[in-house]
Formats: structure tokens, sequence, C-alpha cells
């Protein structure tokens, strides 16, 4: 997954008993010179790991988002999104230092045929789960760590010029070939705009969920 600083995005996180969408830059700057600059927690050691553990049990976030970009060699990208082409909510882990806020997105090992694109993707968390990964504790965390199954994505491949930082605008993912793609639902892919509304989208559905949840319970 592509690193980017700027702009900021928002994220969901729970503060008090509702859930706020919050301004966040995606990256961990190195705390040290022997530390390097982080984007990803892999999924598997987010729990053990001294950089991650504190974020993992205080300040989990949602990260809102229509897909996501990955590269298989040489240097091919594509385009992932859910196979009904509405928002998904990925795992993320906030930090707070001197006065700023960044968020970095839990990964898992790629499941089925998309470990033919990337060994790992983002950890797409059902929407069953968002309550339980906003405001759950460290157990009800844990057993959110379970990777989407590659059936609930399509993806197809798009072009080089994704990989340029200086380019955002919806023709980013529009699909290369007919030939190289999977997708199966009668929609158009999302474009990029729909990014600006997504943090909304995504607290609403949450809340929704959460209501529901609560008057209905299984």
């Amino acid at each position: 997954m592509e690193r980017g600083a700027e702009p900021k995005v928002h994220v969901i996180q729970q503060t008090g008993l509702h859930p706020e969408a919050v301004a966040a830059t995606w990256g961990l700057p190195p705390a040290t010179s022997k530390h390097s600059f982080l984007i990803n927690a892999r999924m598997e050691t987010v729990a053990e790991k001294p950089t991650f553990r504190d974020a993992f049990i205080h300040h989990r976030c949602l990260v809102p988002a229509t897909g996501w970009y990955e590269w298989s060699a040489p240097k091919q990208p594509w385009h992932i999104q859910l196979r009904d082409g509405g928002p998904m909510a990925m795992a993320g882990l906030l930090f707070r230092r001197g006065g700023k806020m960044n968020f970095i997105i839990v990964t898992s090992a790629a499941d089925g045929d998309l470990a033919q694109i990337h060994h790992r993707q983002p950890l797409v968390l059902q929407r069953a789960s968002w309550q339980s990964w906003l405001c759950g504790g460290a157990a009800d965390a844990q057993n959110c760590l379970q990777a989407t199954p590659a059936q609930s994505f399509n993806w197809y491949r798009v072009g080089a010029s994704v990989g340029r930082v200086a380019e955002d605008h919806p023709g980013l993912v529009t699909r290369l070939m007919r030939g190289h793609w999977r997708m199966r639902y009668p929609y158009p892919p999302p474009t990029k705009f729909r990014v600006i509304f997504l943090a909304d989208e995504i607290q609403s559905l949450y809340i929704g969920h959460r209501h529901f949840a609560h008057d209905n319970p299984v």
C-alpha cells in the first residue's frame, strides 16, 4: 500500500458514548533514527509489539475507504474493493505525538486469490465487528483479527498513474482492460470523490448498526 502523509484523512474513533470523525495523517514517523516510518501493523503481532501494544488496547479506530491499490510484479497496480462497491472500514490504530494525530492500518496475510497480487491485505472489518473494535476491550479486539475472505472483494487492473503522487482524480480507478478484472456487481467503480464523504457515511452506518444491535439482541 502506498504511503502518503498529506493530506490528512478522516478516521472514526470512539469518544465517550459516540463515534467521532477526526483528522489524522497516515503513517507513524520514527521515534528515533534507529526506527523506520511505519504505515502498517501486522495482525499477527500487533497486540504484542511495544510500538503498537498501547494503541491496540486503548486507541483503535476505523479507517473508511472505498478500496485500495496494490501492486503485483512487475509493478502492475490493481484496485481492490468490496463486491457490492460499498464503503469499507479498515482496522486502524491512532497515535498522538507532539500534538499531532497519526494512524496506521492493521494488515493480515492475503486470502485466497488475493495472494497472487500481494502477500498482505488490509484488515477489513465486518460491519458486525465495528463496535467491538472501537469500544471493546483487548479480548474483543483480538476476536476481530480475522482476515476477510477474498470472495468478499472484486479487483481489477488500473493504470500506472496511480503510483504518481501528483495525480488524484476519478480516472485512477478506471479498469485498464476488460480481460483483467474480477467484478460481478452492476454498479460503476467508485471514484475518489466518494472518499470526501466516506467518514460521515461510515459513521452513520456504524451508529445505525449499533442501535440495531442494541435494540434487537440475538
